[in-house]
């Protein structure tokens, strides 16, 4: 999970998410004008962890 916000994005208050998926058929997935982008991402990112964890599939960026 990542996100950008350039110049115009910051001025407005928007920017993007990119999700890498293990989706052979959507590998990138964008979600561009996302308010409150960093709190966004932060969501995703954390919901992402504690669902691998429920699931035990336990891994941490190296």
């Amino acid at each position: 999970v990542t996100f950008a916000q350039g110049p115009l994005d910051r001025t407005v208050g928007v920017g993007t998410i990119t999700l890498q998926t293990s989706d052979v058929s959507t590998p990138t997935f964008m979600l561009p004008g996302i308010e409150n982008v960093r709190d966004v991402a932060s969501l995703i990112d954390e919901t992402r962890r504690q669902e691998r964890r429920r699931r035990g599939v336990y891994v941490e960026s190296i």
